[in-house]
């Protein structure tokens, strides 16, 4: 009778596939289906065609499915089982197999098992559990396999690969992010529409379109396959915001790859979710290559110097002020003869002799700041800060000794402090302890391929003159006889420049030397403006106009890319005139330049000479203290 059975079988096996000979070897004990049934709902695995099958390690499954290369159903799994899809392990399994184990793992008693897939067993087969559980290993079928594994573990456990994703929807996000890496994008917006959505990168920093009409239900997917890489419960998107770092791998010529960090930023918006990738792939740039004038280098030079106090580099977001404060620090550390704590989030420059403390988890700016001092270090320099406490700390820290080299957001110099006073530092220590203020921002580069001269020179050399060079008729009357040849040029776009006339960017900035004169200004709380007018006319400061005109004059970039530095100061309204938006018949009176005030205490030889014509224009308005019983008088008689 065994006999008979056996030759059944084996005759059963040869009609059989290979792969449905080998899958059909694997039996799975009733109760650990069971058991893992109750970590996957029945609608996930019946929609996706999935079971799990066992567990890997501590955070691993094993799951069977009747399409391994459906990116789309393995990610849904991993989704309901809260894991990554490299925590799957996927083996192929035959759709008919599937409903057997389905029927036995949720104990669904209207599924009948076929009679081709019944399993002919003697009894004690089931004795032994491991050898219930025998199978062929994946390693049987595919031999690198294992030396895939293996290669993996040692790799960082959310690290990418760019340019192999399997299935179309994986591809797909994965050759947007390579055409942007291949632009020289910073970020990668993605934007919902109701009914397309649109790609657009950011070059430059300039928003260009890069897909115009991605349908609603592809551009849900392309964000939950970026989800996915991110570790990210895609669940999760429509409901709340997430922040999330993904790690890959990109190969940026043949055979040289470099690993780099992609920041995942997520918010619900109004037709889906709206999804930034920040890309960090741009390089260092050293002194040499930043854009400051030859000047200011001298300057900042001088200001790193220091050996305790703060030195700032501020401007807008994107200005290159991380790029900035990389190279400061690693001139201050020439010699590594000090020791350098670096908080900071995330790690742009990773640099093995410093201690970089990245900002994750439950770590908090507050907890980072107040470990990284108590290891002694000689240079602090967190990232920036942003609110009071972690201003007062950065001004405490350089109180005790240390050099702080960190950033804040500030449009120019004059700005910053300003900015400081509200964050709670006070006037006396702003000059005691600030010894260098760079503030900058990033202009675009012309296209060298394409670039023409700019026809209205006329117009941009008046301008020039009018707001940065006053006092230079001769530069006037030089390109007044230039006879044609503009020093200046505008953008025109080519192919080398996606027809963008711009190539890469340098740095526009104006750098603050706190001499002791310039301190003790701070110190007594003069406003940031008069500390600027100041520098500039005793000390030769630049400012952030002059540097942008030279870098115009120099053609370098376009007037049109720094027409709005290239803005002159405000004025104040004169007191004895009376402001434009105040008509005539408003009862405000204004005082005549051509009056003459009487002073009190005026001779008759002439007016009183302690009165100045600022202090005779000013209107002052007399307030007569009323008690409150004239107050309850006076109500009485608006009652009556």
């Amino acid at each position: 009778m065994n006999q008979e059975v056996s030759t059944a079988q084996e005759s059963k096996l040869q009609q059989q596939s290979p792969s449905e000979a080998l899958i059909r070897e694997r039996v799975y004990g009733h109760e650990q289906l069971m058991d893992l049934a109750t970590r996957l709902p029945l609608h996930i695995a019946e929609e996706n065609d999935a079971i799990l099958l066992d567990t890997v390690g501590s955070n691993g499954y094993t799951i069977g499915i009747t399409d391994p290369s459906n990116f789309i159903a393995i990610r849904n799994v991993a989704r309901a089982l809260r894991v990554g899809t490299k925590d799957l392990h996927v083996k192929l399994i035959l759709k008919e197999r599937l409903r057997t184990l389905h029927s036995i793992a949720y104990a669904l008693k209207d599924l009948v098992i076929p009679q081709h897939e019944a399993v002919d067993l003697e009894e004690g087969d089931f004795s032994d559990a491991s050898a219930a559980r025998d199978t062929v290993s994946w390693n049987v079928i595919d031999p690198g396999a294992e030396a895939a594994a293996k290669a993996r573990a040692v790799a960082d456990d959310r690290e990418e690969e760019l340019g192999r994703g399997v299935g179309d929807i994986r591809a797909n996000a994965e050759h947007v992010v390579l055409e942007a890496a291949r632009r020289g994008a910073s970020d990668i917006h993605f934007e919902p529409g109701p009914e397309v959505g649109r790609i657009r990168f950011r070059i430059d920093g300039v928003m260009y379109e890069y897909a115009p009409d991605v349908p609603a239900v592809r551009m849900e997917n392309l964000i939950n396959a970026y989800a996915d890489m991110a570790g990210v419960n895609a669940y999760l998107l429509p409901h709340e915001p997430c922040d999330a770092a993904i790690t890959i791998r990109l190969e940026t010529a043949p055979g040289r790859k470099i690993k780099t960090t992609i920041r995942f930023a997520s918010c619900p918006a109004l037709f889906g979710v709206d999804l930034t990738l920040r890309l960090n792939l741009t390089k260092f740039r050293n002194f040499d290559q930043i854009g400051y004038e030859h000047q200011q280098l001298e300057r900042i030079y001088e200001g790193l110097k220091y050996r305790k106090g703060v030195i700032l580099v501020t401007g807008e977001t994107g200005s290159g002020k991380s790029n900035s404060l990389e190279a400061f620090i690693r001139r201050v550390e020439a010699g590594d003869t000090r020791k350098v704590i670096q908080p900071c989030d995330p790690v742009e420059f990773p640099n093995p002799k410093r201690t970089q403390v990245p900002i994750q988890n439950q770590v908090t700016w507050a907890n980072a700041l107040k470990s990284s001092l108590r290891k002694d270090p000689n240079i602090f320099s967190p990232g920036e800060f942003r609110d009071t406490d972690e201003a007062r700390f950065v001004y405490r820290a350089a109180d005790t000794g240390h050099l702080v080299l960190t950033t804040v957001h500030t449009n120019d110099v004059a700005a910053t402090f300003g900015r400081l006073r509200d964050l709670g530092i006070e006037s006396y220590k702003l000059g005691r302890l600030t010894k260098l203020i760079v503030s900058q921002e990033l202009v675009r580069k012309l296209c060298p391929h394409c670039k023409e001269p700019d026809p209205d020179a006329p117009f941009i050399a008046e301008r020039l003159i009018e707001v940065v060079f006053p006092d230079r008729e001769d530069v006037k009357e030089a390109i007044k006889k230039a006879e044609g040849q503009s020093p200046f040029f505008a953008a025109i776009g080519c192919r080398a420049c996606y027809d963008t006339g711009y190539k890469g960017r340098s740095v526009v900035a104006e750098v603050l030397c706190m001499t002791n004169d310039i301190a003790q200004m701070v110190a007594r709380g003069v406003e940031g403006e008069e500390v600027v007018a100041y520098a500039v006319r005793e000390h030769g400061m630049m400012t952030l106009a002059e540097a942008a005109a030279r870098k115009v004059i120099r053609g370098e970039t376009s007037f049109a890319e720094v027409e709005h530095l290239l803005t002159p100061q405000a004025r104040v309204h004169p007191a004895y005139q009376p402001a434009p938006w105040i008509e005539e018949s408003n009862p405000v009176s204004a005082v005549s330049p051509n009056a003459t005030a009487v002073s009190p205490n005026a001779t008759a030889d002439g007016p009183d000479e302690t009165h100045t014509a600022d202090e005779d224009n000013i209107i002052d308005i007399e307030f007569t203290e009323v008690s409150p019983q004239e107050v309850r008088d006076e109500e009485c008689v608006l009652t009556n």
